[in-house]
């Protein structure tokens, strides 16, 4: 593909191609589990750790959510907030319901969907001490707030003692 005689692909152009936005069901739930899904493909490839931990997570409590109790079901803003909290692109429920319009795809580049980092993978934990070992993957210091999340419980942390 050509632009003006020149290629796409020639980082110099700083061209954007469109791409669509990402697809997200999880406000939709009960309509898929009732249809008869009972199996969820969870888009990791070329995603980062913390979107997949995050995504999967949030749909697994959901599911189990769901399953446990479908007449008293209810999502919580949490789940939807832990997605937006890892997600790259704005999220839409694709094909679904209708056929995507021009507005579900993006057309120019835009600042990213997450003013979120993943900081670190916690590796161990002292439940005695209360201190947990970290593997770094991006930048942090003391005094900056981090999140930790995982399969049963969340909470945040501010602190110098990094």
């Amino acid at each position: 593909m050509k632009a003006d005689e020149r290629s796409v692909a020639d980082p110099e152009m700083n061209l954007f191609t469109m791409s669509s936005k990402d697809l997200c069901m999880i406000d939709h739930l009960p309509d898929l589990i009732d249809a008869g899904v009972d199996s969820f493909k969870i888009e990791g490839r070329m995603k980062s750790i913390h979107y997949v931990a995050s995504v999967v997570n949030a749909y697994r409590q959901a599911i189990d959510s769901y399953m446990d109790n479908p007449e008293g079901y209810a999502l919580r803003s949490e789940w939807l907030e832990d997605i937006g909290k890892a997600a790259n692109r704005p999220l839409n429920t694709g094909f679904f319901y209708t056929t995507p319009g021009a507005e579900e795809h993006i057309y120019e580049p835009e600042e990213k969907a997450a003013p979120f980092d993943f900081a670190a993978v916690v590796t161990e934990y002292d439940e005695d001490t209360g201190i947990a070992t970290v593997q770094q993957r991006n930048f942090f210091r003391p005094g900056m707030e981090v999140e930790f999340f995982g399969p049963v419980a969340a909470g945040s942390f501010r602190g110098s003692a990094i």
